[in-house]
């Protein structure tokens, strides 16, 4: 009987230890998983804010081309547009990537909304540099009809940003951000219909949209770039602070003991 109680007890006390290191190796797995889901998430988040950076050149380089064709009235600052449109294309490719990042860890649907409206423009800002590109070959018809539909993709494409960041929980500079995005979608609008009243031979008025439309771009693609850059760098100092309050608790609990 004695020994029978004896066994009982051992192995009373070996599952309490098995369960114990249970416990230890589940925590371990998830500590170590939120900390590979913190770095995909701050590499999606650095993709967002280094595509918002190639936007706002490809803008700038955009609306100088545009520009330098209305007030010099010539065709040279044609060649400016198709590479401005370019690195567009490029940067609004990285930010979609940046955002399905994101949401592979948050799983939040705005931001796959917003990876799909950083697609769209991506494809709108492709298809401008290509029916740029047709118009330098003297296809204006054909380019500025292709330009419209390019600037009315990439509008509502930078619409549909808009509305993933807003669906999103409260963050700082959601505002801004959204600001930014609804500009640029208010921009690519204005493109959109100075093409169409270049197709109509409305030629001043068409031009005068169309620069007014590039230089609205530049002014959203700087506050995304802006409101991006302080929300990830808040986000960096709160995770920070948090990791050192966990250090700090578990050193009081290890010297409690």
């Amino acid at each position: 009987m004695v020994m029978e109680a004896v066994n009982t007890n051992e192995d009373e006390k070996h599952q309490e230890h098995m369960k114990e290191l249970e416990e230890k190796f589940k925590e371990e797995r998830e500590k170590e998983q939120e900390a590979w889901d913190r770095i995909y998430k701050e590499n999606g988040e650095n993709l967002e804010l280094s595509g918002g950076w190639f936007v706002l050149a490809g803008t700038i380089i955009t609306a100088l081309g545009e520009t330098k064709d209305f007030v010099q009235e010539t065709e040279e600052g044609k060649p400016a547009v198709v590479t401005g449109s370019a690195v567009e294309a490029f940067g609004n490719s990285l930010q979609a990537i940046g955002l399905a990042k994101v949401y592979e860890v948050e799983r939040l649907p705005p931001y796959l909304t917003g990876s799909v409206g950083c697609w769209l423009q991506a494809v709108g800002n492709t298809t401008n540099a290509v029916a740029t590109q047709i118009e330098i070959q003297g296809e204006e018809e054909e380019g500025e009809s292709l330009n419209a539909l390019g600037s009315g993709v990439q509008a509502y494409g930078a619409y549909l940003e808009a509305v993933g960041n807003s669906g999103l929980p409260p963050f700082i500079m959601q505002e801004t951000l959204i600001t930014g995005n609804s500009l640029i979608a208010i921009g690519s609008t204005l493109d959109a219909i100075g093409q169409i009243y270049l197709l109509q031979d409305k030629e001043e008025a068409g031009e005068i949209l169309i620069v007014a439309g590039a230089w609205i771009q530049v002014v959203g693609a700087a506050l995304e770039v802006y409101a991006i850059s302080i929300r990830n760098s808040y986000s960096a100092f709160e995770e920070r602070s948090k990791e050192e309050t966990e250090r700090y608790s578990y050193a009081m609990y290890r010297g409690g003991r």
